[in-house]
């Protein structure tokens, strides 16, 4: 037995010994990179997640405040022809008036 005689132990698959302690420190380097890459990609995914609900409620809220706006624009321009016939028809009525207060006024 040729590993045996020289103080080696054979090595399967390309395994260190497990007595080795550089085989446990390459066990935790292999870990720790593996739970950072895994980390990584769990940042990018809800990163990506975040970013579409993101850009839907932005979407959502625009098409909100398109509604909204011309809502009350609709709002004002009724309002606004509303006043516009109260006004005339004051100013209908004022005048009116005068031409009767002239008329009446020339016939005493």
């Amino acid at each position: 037995m040729m590993g045996q005689e020289d103080g080696l132990e054979p090595v399967v698959c390309g395994e260190q010994p497990r007595e080795d302690p550089s085989h446990f420190a390459f066990q935790r380097a292999t870990t720790k990179l593996q739970s950072v890459y895994r980390g990584h990609k769990s940042r990018l995914w809800y990163d990506e997640r975040r970013t579409t609900k993101h850009r839907h409620a932005t979407r959502l809220q625009a098409a909100f405040r398109g509604y909204k706006g011309r809502s009350q624009t609709k709002q004002l321009q009724t309002r606004h022809s509303s006043v516009l016939r109260v006004q005339a028809a004051f100013r209908g009525h004022r005048t009116r008036e005068r031409v009767r207060e002239r008329v009446m006024s020339r016939l005493e």
